[in-house]
């Protein structure tokens, strides 16, 4: 056998032997990862407002149990105050991931979270309020629950501080947004929207509008396609 292909197959041995390692070793690491987490769940009373405070995570999941699921390290103290319900307003402070599980909700508002993403909720009209942050509004599908079937409904995004809000796969009838400094990415149908955007806001969406009302200053980006927006 010639030097060189020795020299091949030798490389070859060694990148192999490497990867099978890599991999060995990710999921050794994943699994004492997963040993060290534990879950705590407690029951909600009814609430309809969800507010996400400074550096909170969370996602907010349609469900007929009404609960909230903390997620946090054996390592770590739990801190004193996660959360609180207020009258009809869940208050979630805590920085940890968290699952919250309702029936419904008609507002959202975010004090510069981390992160929030709202999945499955289609009500007769929901608001979206955010200073700072990021967040994803989410529906899926299953064989029963087609597209053309979805509930259409109302929409209003109040978004500033550098705010992100992208909406997937709603079927929307009015869509009306004040935007101050942050960005508005919108993946899905509507009837009408009604936007002011100002101080380097950005307003992105698929092409699928029938009525488009934009008031702008000159700082800010409008891009309507027909692809996903971002």
């Amino acid at each position: 056998m010639k030097t060189s292909n020795i020299i091949i197959i030798g490389f070859a041995i060694f990148i192999i032997s490497g990867l099978l390692f890599l991999f060995i070793d990710a999921k050794k690491h994943k699994k004492e990862v997963e040993k060290n987490i534990a879950y705590k769940e407690f029951k909600l009373p009814q609430f309809k407002v969800v507010v996400g405070e400074k550096g909170s995570n969370f996602q907010i999941d349609k469900s007929d149990s009404m609960l909230i699921k903390i997620e946090y390290s054996k390592n770590t103290t739990l801190p004193k105050k996660l959360y609180e319900v207020i009258n009809d307003t869940l208050h979630i402070y805590s920085k940890l991931w968290i699952t919250v599980k309702c029936k419904e909700i008609r507002s959202i508002i975010g004090n510069k979270p981390l992160w929030i993403g709202i999945n499955n909720f289609v009500p007769d009209s929901l608001m979206i309020k955010m200073i700072g942050g990021k967040l994803h509004y989410n529906v899926t599908y299953s064989n029963e629950n087609k597209e053309f079937n979805q509930k259409i409904f109302n929409l209003a995004i109040i978004a500033s501080d550098s705010a992100q809000i992208k909406i997937n796969k709603a079927k929307l009838n009015n869509l009306s947004l004040k935007s101050d400094n942050a960005m508005i990415i919108n993946n899905c149908y509507v009837k009408s929207v009604n936007a002011i955007l100002s101080n380097k806001s950005e307003f992105l969406s698929l092409d699928s509008i029938s009525n488009l009302v934009i008031e702008k200053d000159s700082t800010c980006q409008v891009r309507i396609s027909n692809h996903n927006a971002y």
